[in-house]
């Protein structure tokens, strides 16, 4: 697929690689960072997960925080070098590196007790092929996240196609939460949690002053919850189970 290959070759880039956290994260940014965290932090609340893989792991960002739990294992994998190089120079990233493709993950069946990958499937139209091989290596939960088809983030995105002028291809995929649902229906997989995050598109709080971004998130979610009750949250990370 020439989208598949125009998004390997853009996270392989050098220049990518090493501005990828300080680009989206810097400032008001770091606000989303901690959204993003805290809520796979919640939806992994349990003493039975032990054995997490973290699929297009990129920078580390988040399975170098859950290597901080004690008593957790995790493999970073991802399919671009130049991150996993990055990986392993950074003696702070206490997990285990692996270079792959999702497509055909390197490890045997119900290998792990979790797999999570965030801001990877947002890049993709058909997401079954990912999923399949994450249910068959995984023992029971896949934490992952969507862009929201009917969000301020879709209206924005299409209005000044922003995506396409940067990367060069149109790099964003929308679900409805309709969708999804039918789509994990068709695959065997049980919704266990969805969290909705964010009214007021992500990438705008990185052009914000840490404390202004801090304000505008109180703002975002009583907007987003108070007022709309979830709908028109830009991202839905889900929790599935497989069945």
């Amino acid at each position: 697929m020439k989208k598949d290959k125009e998004i390997r070759k853009f996270y392989s880039l050098q220049d990518e690689t090493h501005k990828y956290d300080s680009v989206r994260f810097r400032n008001g940014g770091i606000v989303v960072d901690k959204c993003e965290k805290e809520t796979i932090k919640n939806m992994l609340k349990s003493k039975s997960v032990v054995n997490i893989l973290d699929v297009a792991t990129g920078t580390g960002r988040f399975a170098r925080m859950l290597s901080e739990e004690p008593k957790t294992k995790i493999v970073g994998f991802d399919y671009s070098k130049k991150m996993i190089k990055i990986l392993k120079k950074n003696k702070s990233n206490k997990f285990e590196k692996v270079r792959g493709d999702a497509e055909m993950l390197p490890f045997k069946n119900n290998s792990f007790d979790c797999i999570t990958s965030m801001r990877f499937m947002i890049h993709y139209d058909d997401l079954s092929i990912f999923l399949k091989e994450m249910a068959r290596v995984s023992k029971k939960h896949i934490i992952f996240d969507t862009p929201n088809k009917y969000s301020l983030k879709t209206i924005v995105s299409f209005a000044t196609n922003i995506t396409k002028k940067i990367f060069g291809f149109s790099y964003m995929s929308w679900f409805s939460e309709k969708e999804m649902m039918n789509f994990f229906d068709s695959l065997g997989l049980k919704v266990v949690d969805v969290k909705k995050t964010f009214f007021i598109p992500q990438g705008i709080y990185r052009f914000m002053p840490y404390s202004l971004a801090v304000l505008v998130k109180k703002m975002d979610d009583f907007v987003l919850y108070g007022i709309l009750k979830g709908r028109m949250a830009c991202a839905h990370t889900w929790k599935v189970e497989i069945i």
